[in-house]
């Protein structure tokens, strides 16, 4: 299998770095950029035996809002918006009728998710008792965003045993001052990822990419971070630029081309997902490009042109009705006919 000693010493060949720094890709000579892209599917191919998962999460992986569509942070990026997009869970019983109509349509999952506090947390612990009960009755996946939350949350947090946590991660002071508004600091998300790790709690770094106002500066610190511990799924977004913003543009397609490539020779046994917030038109199906040569593993909701360009490359497909975060193990368990 390919690791980390086999690139450096594969680039040194050719006069060509290893990312201790985002590799500037498209200041590159075409040669040198098809080097790159032959490497990373390499790895796609040698490491992962060149199976890509594709998730279309649908009505089988549903989104819950624990406020509705409140949130106190009220981000530059979203202004709640995405909150209305998710099923309103704000009370006892609403919670409980959605889980028990998933439960009865034979759903694989659900995310459990919502708005934020002011400091920066998603109220899910509010609760606790009947998210406990419906772990221990229910097949449900349950896939939490917590927000940032301190060691005594995140205990209360794993005796609901979650399958997995969602976890936004940024290493951007502006990002948490000007973007989301928040008294917090980079020391607050290492905090509750470490003591995410620390309690077992399967953890998925998900970066959005170009969140300060479309510029891409400290995406690759969280990879830096990130690769101090064991990790088995990146999940990377794309900011979508709110329109009417007077600060917010699209992400740089060459900034995202340099970062997903540095990702893939970072991380060569870790697979790497494109999640659900992406551009749509013409700029979706760039950036979905830019994660196929960059050997990206998984995809939510793909364009057909993408999928298209995967079975060109003779790349095996198997398609799953759930969220893009979901191990490896229960994959096995809902591919079984």
């Amino acid at each position: 299998m390919i690791n980390k000693e086999y690139i450096k010493k594969h680039l040194g060949k050719f006069g060509l770095v290893y990312p201790d720094s985002p590799i500037p890709i498209s200041s590159y000579s075409k040669s040198s950029q098809n080097l790159y892209k032959s490497l990373c599917m390499q790895i796609l191919k040698q490491n992962f035996r060149g199976e890509i998962k594709t998730f279309i999460p649908g009505k089988q992986f549903a989104s819950l809002s624990v406020t509705g569509s409140s949130c106190e942070l009220n981000c530059e990026h979203c202004h709640s918006h995405y909150l209305s997009h998710m099923q309103d869970v704000s009370s006892e019983k609403k919670l409980r009728d959605t889980l028990d109509l998933l439960i009865e349509k034979g759903a694989h999952g659900c995310l459990i998710s919502g708005g934020c506090d002011s400091t920066g947390k998603v109220p899910l612990l509010r609760y606790y008792n009947i998210l406990k009960e419906y772990k221990k009755i229910s097949s449900l996946i349950f896939n939490f965003h917590v927000g940032l939350v301190n060691e005594e949350e995140i205990q209360k947090i794993t005796e609901i045993q979650p399958d997995f946590v969602s976890f936004d991660f940024t290493m951007d002071e502006d990002v948490i001052k000007d973007v989301y508004h928040m008294k917090r600091n980079v020391a607050d998300y290492l905090n509750t990822y470490q003591y995410l790790l620390k309690y077992r709690v399967r953890t998925v770094p998900h970066i959005c990419v170009g969140l300060n106002f479309g510029n891409i500066q400290k995406e690759f610190l969280v990879l830096q971070e990130i690769a101090n511990y064991p990790v088995d799924l990146i999940v990377f977004l794309v900011i979508i630029s709110p329109p009417h913003h007077p600060k917010f543009h699209e992400a740089n397609l060459d900034d995202i081309k340099d970062l997903f490539t540095s990702a893939r020779l970072l991380f060569p046994h870790t697979e790497l997902s494109l999640g659900c917030m992406r551009p749509r038109g013409e700029q979706r199906h760039q950036i979905e490009e830019i994660a196929v040569q960059s050997g990206f593993n998984r995809y939510e909701i793909p364009s057909r042109k993408t999928l298209s360009l995967l079975e060109k490359n003779n790349i095996s497909i198997q398609t799953y009705n759930v969220c893009c975060a979901v191990s490896k193990m229960q994959l096995t368990t809902l591919s079984k006919p």
